[in-house]
């Protein structure tokens, strides 16, 4: 329902954003405005007991996380929408497919002790199919002129699946974290141009209309859905969709260098509220329940 509630309400303020911004691209609008980030707020939250609010909003927050990733192709399709829906098919179905062939293979004998040997003697040869796969899908979202996202998604939901191990869910996080997820904020950095952000009057009010409506929004449905406020600022956290807009939109020319601009920055600000949010949970033990150390 609050992820609903959220979509809804985008779609509802979209219109009135992109009549005063110069945008007219509705989608794109309550693709941002509707968007959360799992990968800032489960970190923030970290492990132990958790009452339903904030069970409800992990749910939340995962699930719009999700339906704002796969919805990143349509909106900023510049093919046609069969092109679009035909490129994530293909992706969605490649990752399938690996997955489930690799969940039959694995259970050879052979491969068993062939996966043994590569973790004694470090061959990580789970990794590089992992690789291999998001590799291969990547290049056939960037074909059908898709968000290389979409693929990393698919493959992360085909190791997920795959169960334990969970070593290679690790190796992937680590690389992820650790080199991948740098350097597309590198390059995306290089290529954002701020200055042509503050010499437009139309990309400076799209700076704020998305910063006050990703935080806004979210509160709004919080408070429909009776969640506590705080869960509407942990909400309100974006970084992957909106760069993920910003870096497709230069590349395919559907956004101008200040659009792009303004979105990542409104999607750096979005993070202050999240940490208002972080910091007023944790000022609340009822909110804020951690698991007992074994010894209590």
């Amino acid at each position: 329902m609050a992820t609903a509630v959220t979509i809804a309400l985008a779609i509802a303020v979209s219109p009135l954003v992109a009549s005063i911004t110069g945008l007219h691209r509705p989608g794109i609008l309550t693709v941002l405005i509707a968007s959360s980030s799992a990968a800032i707020v489960l970190p923030i939250l970290g492990p132990g007991e958790r009452d339903d609010a904030l069970i409800v909003t992990i749910a939340w927050v995962s699930i719009a996380d999700v339906v704002t990733v796969l919805a990143v192709p349509f909106v900023l399709s510049t093919g046609g929408f069969g092109r679009a829906l035909a490129g994530s098919v293909l992706v969605v179905a490649g990752a399938i497919v690996a997955g489930v062939v690799l969940h039959r293979v694995i259970e050879l004998s052979s491969i068993k002790q062939l996966r043994d040997e590569s973790h004694h003697l470090a061959w990580a040869l789970d990794l590089r199919f992992s690789l291999l796969v998001l590799f291969t899908l990547s290049w056939i979202a960037e074909r059908f002129d898709l968000s290389a996202l979409l693929a990393g998604f698919s493959v992360g939901i085909m190791v997920s699946l795959l169960g334990e191990p969970r070593r290679v869910a690790s190796q992937l996080i680590g690389l992820g974290e650790g080199f991948f997820v740098p350097l597309f904020f590198v390059v995306l950095g290089a290529r954002i141009d701020l200055r042509a952000l503050v010499h437009s009057r139309d990309d400076m009010l799209l700076f704020a209309s998305l910063a006050v409506a990703t935080t806004l929004v979210p509160l709004a449905a919080a408070a429909i859905v009776r969640l506590p406020y705080t869960s509407g600022l942990l909400a309100a956290a974006e970084t992957g969709v909106p760069s993920a807009v910003a870096s497709l939109g230069l590349a395919t020319n559907v956004l101008r260098p200040g659009q792009a601009a303004a979105i990542v920055g409104a999607a750096m600000l979005s993070l202050v509220a999240t940490s208002v949010g972080a910091i007023r949970l944790g000022a609340n033990p009822r909110l804020n329940r951690r698991a007992r150390p074994a010894e209590e």
